[in-house]
Parts: C-alpha cells; sequence; structure tokens
C-alpha cells in the first residue's frame, strides 16, 4: 500500500454527491453513492486496492441500475472471477455477473502529462458515472507502491477529484470518499493505467409464455418477470429475423402487455429486459443509459 510524501490537490472541503434518478422512484428516493457505508471492507488482503477499487466500481454501477445485488458485491465475492492469482492481481479483463446483471470491466494505458491524464478522467467521468479505477507505481524508491483508487467525480470549482480508495476504508477505518489528496494516492503523473465497466447486460433472459385473443381487434403478449427492477420492450415484426420495437413495458413488475396487430396477418413476437437509469454529470448535464437483455425466441400470432 502506497503512502504519498506529498498531496498534488488541495484538501477536500465538501463532497460534490452524484445527482441520480433510476427507473423506480421509490429506489430514486433512497440511493446514495456517496455513503461513507458503501466503501467500508471485510476480509481486506494486503495489496487489495486495485481489486477493491474495481469492487466499488461494480457496486456503484448494479445501485445506479437499482438492483439490491450491490450489497453482495465485495473483494471476496470479486476476488475468483477478477483476479489471475486467487487473490489481488487484477486481470486487464475480466466479466463479473450478479443479480442478473453482467459486466465487462476493461483496462487501458494512461498516459501523457499531469494535465492531459486529469482531463481524460474528467471526460470519462461524464459517461461512467459509477467511476473509474486508476491505479499506477512511482519509481522512487521512497515509496511503498503501487497504488490503486476509484475517481468517482470531479468538483470544477474546487479543481478536485474525487476518489474512493481502500485505505482509508478497511479494518474499521470508514472515510468514504474523500478528495485525491485526502487519500493515499501518488501524483496522478505515475498513474499508469485505467479500469473501466466497458459494457453491461442483463442476464436474465425473457420469454414470452403465450399470446391469446383479448378481442376487440387485440391480442395479448404474456411472460414472467425476470429478476431485477427492469423493464420490458416488445418486438412486432413480419419476420422471425428481425426486430421492431412495437411497445416499451415500464412497470418492472407488469407480467403481460395489448396490442393492436393488423387482422389477417402472421406477426413474430419477440422480448427483452431493459434497464434505465439517469444521472447529471459533473458538469451539469443530463444523461440517460440503457442496458439491454438478449432478445427471446420469436412467438407467431396471426389474429
Amino acid at each position: 500500500m502506497r503512502k504519498s510524501i506529498y498531496k498534488t490537490l488541495m484538501v477536500l472541503i465538501t463532497v460534490t454527491t452524484l445527482t441520480v434518478s433510476t427507473a423506480t422512484s421509490a429506489w430514486a428516493a433512497t440511493i446514495n453513492l456517496d455513503d461513507d457505508s458503501l466503501y467500508s471492507i471485510k476480509n481486506y488482503v494486503s495489496g487489495d486496492c486495485l481489486l477493491s477499487s474495481n469492487a466499488y466500481m461494480i457496486k456503484r454501477m448494479a445501485m445506479l441500475m437499482g438492483s439490491d445485488s450491490y450489497a453482495s458485491i465485495s473483494n471476496d465475492a470479486l476476488r475468483k472471477t477478477a483476479t489471475v492469482d486467487g487473490v489481488n492481481t487484477v486481470k486487464s479483463n475480466f466479466t463479473y455477473t450478479k443479480g442478473g446483471i453482467e459486466y465487462t470491466v476493461s483496462r487501458g494505458s494512461l498516459s501523457g502529462t499531469v494535465a492531459q491524464k486529469c482531463e481524460f478522467l474528467r471526460t470519462m467521468l461524464l459517461e461512467h458515472p459509477e467511476g473509474i479505477v486508476v491505479w499506477g507505481g512511482e519509481p522512487d524508491t521512497s515509496y511503498a507502491g503501487p497504488h490503486g483508487v476509484l475517481v468517482t467525480n470531479y468538483n470544477p470549482e474546487k479543481s478536485y477529484l474525487y476518489v474512493a480508495d481502500s485505505a482509508n476504508n478497511y479494518n474499521g477505518n470508514n472515510e468514504g470518499i474523500t478528495s485525491w489528496a485526502g487519500s493515499i494516492m501518488f501524483s496522478i503523473k505515475y498513474c499508469s493505467a485505467y479500469f473501466y465497466i466497458s459494457s453491461v447486460r442483463l442476464t436474465s433472459k425473457a420469454k414470452i409464455d403465450s399470446i391469446e385473443n383479448a378481442g376487440k381487434g387485440e391480442i395479448k403478449v404474456n411472460w414472467k418477470s425476470i429478476k431485477g427492477p427492469n423493464r420490458y420492450q416488445i418486438s412486432k415484426t413480419k419476420s422471425s429475423d428481425k426486430t421492431y420495437i412495437a411497445k416499451t413495458i415500464q412497470g418492472n413488475t407488469a407480467t403481460s402487455a395489448v396490442l393492436a396487430p393488423a387482422t389477417g396477418t402472421t406477426y413474430y413476437y419477440k422480448i427483452r429486459g431493459v434497464n434505465k437509469f439517469t444521472y447529471t454529470d459533473w458538469m451539469g448535464s443530463k444523461h440517460t443509459n440503457v442496458v439491454y437483455g438478449d432478445w427471446s425466441a420469436a412467438k407467431d400470432w396471426k389474429l
């Protein structure tokens, strides 16, 4: 674990909370990605900083998607999937699945000047509210590196990058998110790599159970709900191998939908899960992220 003899940024005064809303209003009322308790670590193994940072990142994405599986995402849960040695040497690329959601994490090289690296992270944060993991080592022998943290947000007024540092959140310590200067991270100029969630998808595959005549020129498509607070999309086409979104079902508890196809024509219907959340980035712009599951097999019906 690295301890820096100097800080590259000023000391944190206040932490900027990321504004988030999700598909379910009940969840949106309680979600807080900056809650200190989310970063408390149990069963910490020496050198776990990079593994912990990736666990933080995946946990935050689960929370953004409104999945209660975030509570069981931990170092121990991630260790076998994410590491080469089963301890803390994190793979360059790995896929982790929990609560019906598949997260793919990839590694990239972080290069350039300090200003260029900071600009890169700020840009990445605009599209990654779950955060970006940074890692690196200082060649100076007075340091006990390398080290890794999760960059969670940026405050343009104070020029602060905010981070979740596992070195501040284990063995009873629970500082939660701090500024870069409040962590034990070294100068950003020595950071040489970053990890990010390159893709997310729903693994719980929806399936159409039945289609029935609903009367008055309508049909009723029935399915079983899939895991998680997801919405649904139904495709209706005249060909089994094509996709046309006929309807998006808003409620995650919905198990049927009524459609009005043309009489006398055979249509093919598919269904898939979809998860959507919105957030406001550090520049004040609103974004909507949409995550999909795989389409079900096609089921034909002629009214």
